[in-house]
């Protein structure tokens, strides 16, 4: 049998109660884990694990928490190292129903029957994430995204101007006339590109956010169409998944100081994937 430690104190001992957990359970683990490991603070590298089965994790950028049908015996929250490990037992675990989940001493061990994972964080250094969501009265502006819409986005937003920059912006403009768009930066106004979201519709006031376009993908990888945009972060959810991200600089109701994007040369339209000149 194999045990890995992270610490280099002594192997802990092993827990007197565990929860059989079913093999699915992974997959909101190796979600969060994928959003902690892309920083640089070790306090923050793991997944918060709540007793009624939330599990939580941040950046310091973007924060993605996943709702479980799972109930722990433990009191309190705790945290678990976040690592590829539960990405790779995952597509092990083809053949295998579960695995077995204890606490004891601060410490988790994950017993996988060929590896036990051992893994200790200090909860008490840890963000408390929720005070991160925006509220609802901060909501400003619901996008809704049709199916097709987002997969249509999904494949082409990485074709718009821009992605090679420091921060890959791409601005998201739900403009008064009712048309959603999704434009591509770019100094040069002859290269202007942008998706116009055919089906999709939002409720609420005129908006405009710029933003990652990587955090936009991950809000679509993680089948989010319900957008939320306000005083705060972006908000994007689902029935068990909720994800919010630091915008940049230009986010707010229309109108802005800033100008926004409009009349680009090259337009994609979600109900026609040929390009078009506007």
């Amino acid at each position: 049998m194999v045990r890995i430690n992270f610490s280099v104190s002594t192997i802990p001992e092993e827990p007197s109660e565990s929860q059989t957990c079913p093999t699915s359970l992974l997959e909101p683990l190796a979600k969060c884990s994928r959003v902690a490991v892309e920083n640089r603070c070790v306090a923050i590298t793991a997944v918060r694990i709540t007793p009624d089965g939330e599990f939580g994790a941040t950046d310091g950028k973007r924060l993605l928490l996943e709702q479980t049908t799972a109930r722990f015996p433990w009191e309190e929250n705790t945290l678990v190292r976040a690592t590829d490990l539960y990405r790779v037992r995952l597509r092990e675990f083809k053949d295998r129903a579960t695995f077995d989940l204890g606490v004891r001493d601060d410490w988790a061990c994950f017993d996988f029957g060929d590896c036990r994972f051992f893994t200790k964080q200090d909860i008490g250094h840890y963000p408390e994430l929720h005070r991160v969501l925006p509220s609802d009265n901060q909501n400003r502006t619901r996008l809704t995204l049709d199916p097709k819409d987002a997969a249509f986005l999904k494949k082409h937003l990485n074709a718009l101007p821009g992605r090679d920059n420091q921060h890959s912006p791409v601005t998201l403009l739900c403009d008064y006339d009712g048309t959603i768009t999704v434009h591509g930066d770019t100094p040069r106004p002859a290269e202007t590109k942008a998706i116009l979201l055919v089906r999709s519709k939002y409720e609420g006031d005129a908006y405009v956010v710029q933003t990652n376009r990587k955090y936009l993908l991950d809000a679509l990888a993680f089948g989010c169409r319900d957008f939320r945009f306000g005083s705060s972060y972006p908000l994007a959810s689902t029935e068990n998944t909720r994800f919010c991200w630091m915008p940049l600089d230009s986010c707010g109701a229309l109108p802005l100081e800033s100008e926004c994007p409009r009349n680009p040369d090259v337009l994609l339209r979600s109900d026609e994937p040929s390009t078009k000149k506007d």
